[in-house]
């Protein structure tokens, strides 16, 4: 039987913690990095596109990020690349994913800024026009 390392994930060092919202979350430290890594899945995806709209998800999807409710494409983009972090939103067909990466001392900051991006997007009109054009 061959062993798995103890500095790589595996069943027996990654942490499962479910929520009563139906969530669930899997975590693993790596005490030989500080950075850390989020990979998560919402419903739905491309799947629940109306007929007559295909394409609607993935609109959402990218216009996720061109800015929210309190920060513009600009001021969102300065302040994530200014901590050396990512945030990526995309549709894929049955669920929409995201994913962040930044260093542990950031993670609050780079958090608060997803919960923005997902619950209080701005939806520009002059980016909503333009990414229209380049998805349908």
């Amino acid at each position: 039987m061959t062993q798995t390392p103890q500095n790589l994930p595996h069943a027996g060092n990654i942490l499962r913690t479910s929520f009563d919202n139906g969530s669930t979350l899997l975590t693993w430290h790596n005490s030989t990095s500080p950075a850390v890594v989020i990979h998560g899945l919402l419903p739905p995806g491309t799947v629940a596109d109306i007929p007559g709209q295909y394409g609607l998800a993935n609109l959402t999807t990218a216009m996720l990020m061109t800015g929210t409710q309190k920060h513009d494409f600009q001021a969102l983009h300065e302040k994530i690349e200014s901590l050396g972090a990512s945030i990526h939103v995309q549709s894929g067909k049955l669920m929409t994913s995201f994913a962040l990466q930044c260093l542990a001392e950031d993670l609050p900051t780079i958090l608060n800024l997803l919960t923005e991006i997902l619950s209080q997007p701005a939806f520009p009109p002059e980016n909503t026009s333009r990414a229209s054009k380049a998805k349908f």
